[in-house]
C-alpha cells in the first residue's frame, strides 16, 4: 500500500542536509508519497543532490510557515481562516491550550502544513525542534500518525546552563515521540541524559554514498611530487582548521614537501588566512570555499591525506560522527583526527587512519608527518579506507535499515 510520509525540518533544501534529501529520496523510491514541511524555502541551486526530485516536490509538495504573520493580530484573522477553510474547529481549539505558544497562535501556525497535505501515515522530523512540532500537531489532533525524530548533535548539546531549558523544552517530545534515531553511541548517550527513554533509539549512522565518493585510480595530481592534505568543513571554531594550518607549518619545518587545500566557508576565514601569513605558509595554504559535491570528489581524488581537525569549541559542542571522514576515506583518503565526540567511530586507527589524543597537538603533527614520509603506510591505509567505509557507513545499507524502521513503525 502506498503511504504518505513527511519530513518535517527547518528549511528545504540546504546544501550542507543531503541526509534529508536521500531519505525523501529513498522513501519515494520505496513507492511511498512523501511531503516536506519547514519553516522556509530556498532555490533548488541548495539542492546538491536528486535536483529532479527536489524541484518536483518544491512545486507540488512542499508546505512552509513562511506566508504566515509575525504579528498577532494578522496571524489570528489567518488561523480563523485557516480553521474555517479547512473545517478545523477542534483542532484549533486545542492549540489555543500550549502555554503561550498555544495563545499566541505560534502552534496552529506550525501545524497547519499538516492539514494543508492531507493523511499523513508517518512524519519523519529532523532535528529536536521539528520533532516538538509534529508531537503537538499530534496533540491537537491534526495528524494521528507514529513519528520518528532524528537528531543531528547542535540540537543535543547541551552546557550545565542550559541542559535544564533543553530537558524541559524536550519533555512531552521524548514523552510522547515513538522512535528516535541517533547516529551513533555519543548522541544517543547525549539523549538519554536529556531524558529519552533508551529503548525509544535506534542508532542509524550517517552514511555515504561509496559509488559516488570512490577512489579514482587513473586520475593524475596536479602536483605528483607534492603531499596534499585536505579538509572540508564550515570555518568555525568547532572545525578548528587552524590545527591543519599548524601541521603544515610543522611538516615544512621537518622537509616536507606539502600543501593544504581547505574546502569550506564561515566567519573564521579571515582568521586563518592571517595564521597562515604569520607562519609564513601562505603559498601553501589553499582556500577553495564552498563546493558542490562533484567539485569535493574532484578535490579528494587529487589530494593524500584528509585532515579532521575538529575538536570541542568553547561550549563543549563535538562532532557527535563527521561525515567528511567517511566521505574521504570512501574516496581513498587515509584520515587523521583528534579523540573527541563521536569521530573514533569513523574510521580505524592503524588501519585506515590514525586517532590523535585531545590534548596532545604534537601527537596529531607526528601522524601526519609519518604517512608523508611513509609511503608504503600511506598506500596501504588508501586501500583499506574504502573497504571500511562500504562496510560501515554505505547509503545502500542505511536507507534499507530505515526502510525497515519506517515499515515496523507504520506496521
Amino acid at each position: 500500500m502506498k503511504q504518505h510520509i513527511a519530513f518535517s525540518c527547518n528549511g528545504f533544501p540546504i546544501v550542507s542536509e543531503t541526509f534529508v534529501t536521500k531519505q525523501i529520496f529513498n522513501a519515494s523510491q520505496a513507492g511511498h508519497s512523501v511531503s516536506v514541511h519547514c519553516e522556509f524555502v530556498n532555490d533548488i541551486s541548495e539542492a546538491s543532490i536528486h535536483q529532479g526530485l527536489v524541484a518536483t516536490l518544491l512545486e507540488n509538495a512542499t508546505y512552509t510557515t513562511s506566508q504566515w504573520a509575525d504579528n498577532f493580530f494578522p496571524r489570528l484573522l489567518q488561523s480563523l481562516k485557516f480553521t474555517l477553510k479547512h473545517s478545523i474547529y477542534k483542532q484549533f481549539s486545542r492549540s489555543l491550550k500550549h502555554g503561550r505558544n498555544g495563545l499566541n497562535l505560534r502552534d496552529f501556525k506550525n501545524c497547519s502544513t499538516f492539514v494543508e497535505a492531507g493523511k499523513i501515515d508517518l512524519v519523519h522530523a529532523h532535528f529536536g525542534a521539528s520533532g516538538v512540532k509534529a508531537v503537538i500537531a499530534r496533540q491537537n489532533g491534526v495528524i494521528t500518525c507514529p513519528i520518528i525524530t532524528t537528531f543531528h548533535g547542535y540540537d543535543a548539546h547541551f552546557t550545565p546552563t542550559t541542559k535544564s531549558n533543553l530537558i524541559k523544552s524536550y519533555r512531552s517530545l521524548f514523552s510522547e515521540g515513538d522512535i528516535f534515531v541517533a547516529n551513533g553511541q555519543f548522541l544517543k548517550s547525549q539523549l538519554i541524559e536529556l531524558g529519552c527513554p533508551p529503548d525509544k533509539i535506534r542508532i542509524i549512522p550517517n552514511s555515504v554514498d561509496t559509488d559516488f565518493f570512490s577512489p579514482k585510480t587513473t586520475f593524475t595530481k596536479k602536483n605528483p611530487d607534492t603531499i596534499r592534505f585536505i579538509t572540508v568543513g564550515r570555518l568555525t571554531e568547532l572545525k578548528n582548521q587552524s590545527l591543519g594550518i599548524k601541521t603544515l607549518k610543522y611538516l615544512i619545518d621537518n622537509n616536507i614537501n606539502a600543501q593544504y587545500s581547505i574546502i569550506g566557508s564561515g566567519p573564521l576565514e579571515e582568521d586563518l588566512k592571517q595564521l597562515a601569513m604569520d607562519l609564513h605558509i601562505q603559498s601553501k595554504v589553499e582556500f577553495l570555499g564552498s563546493l558542490d559535491q562533484k567539485d569535493i570528489l574532484n578535490e579528494l581524488q587529487n589530494s593524500d591525506i584528509f585532515l579532521m581537525t575538529s575538536i570541542p569549541n568553547k561550549d563543549g559542542r563535538q562532532e557527535t560522527q563527521g561525515i567528511v571522514t567517511i566521505e574521504a576515506q570512501s574516496s581513498g583518503l587515509p584520515v587523521i583526527a583528534v579523540y573527541n565526540g563521536g569521530i573514533e567511530n569513523t574510521l580505524s586507527h592503524g588501519k585506515t587512519g590514525f586517532l590523535a589524543s585531545l590534548e596532545n597537538q604534537e601527537e596529531y603533527m607526528n601522524y601526519a608527518l609519518e604517512l608523508s614520509n611513509n609511503r608504503k603506510l600511506r598506500a596501504e591505509m588508501s586501500a583499506n579506507a574504502p573497504e571500511f567505509a562500504h562496510k560501515n557507513f554505505d547509503d545502500k545499507t542505511t536507507m534499507n535499515t530505515l526502510k525497515l524502521l519506517y515499515t515496523e513503525v507504520m506496521g
